[in-house]
């Protein structure tokens, strides 16, 4: 299993993942990612990879207020967020990936947010 950033040559494999998983909606898609970018708004786009394919997606943006702080939030301004994967997969990627959300969080000290 690998983790991974999301990079412009993996966004049309990820949008496929992204459509054929039950949990996922449309803000799970790679081009939300420009939405919240032109909002000002840094990204982090994670996915887990295990045999060559995307077993599992974590689109994150962080968001910093004087209201809510700092925070890497999956897809904010959305109604909903978090993890997607496929069913028949085992979960030890989600493990793999909270892991790598909280490195992220923590070189940025920042809390995760997972809605």
């Amino acid at each position: 299993m690998r983790v991974a950033t999301l990079t412009p040559d993996k966004e049309a494999e990820w949008d496929a993942f992204v459509v054929a998983c039950p949990q996922a909606t449309f803000f799970h898609r790679a081009g939300w990612k420009a939405v919240i970018e032109s909002l000002g708004h840094d990204t982090h786009y994670l996915y887990a990879e295990v045999d060559g394919r995307i077993d599992g997606v974590l689109p994150l943006g962080h968001m910093q207020s004087r209201l809510f702080g700092n925070a890497l939030v999956s897809t904010p301004f959305c109604v909903y967020g978090g993890v997607g994967r496929l069913i028949e997969r085992p979960s030890r990627w989600r493990e793999i990936l909270r892991s790598v959300t909280w490195s992220c969080a923590i070189a940025r000290r920042q809390s995760p947010a997972v809605r």
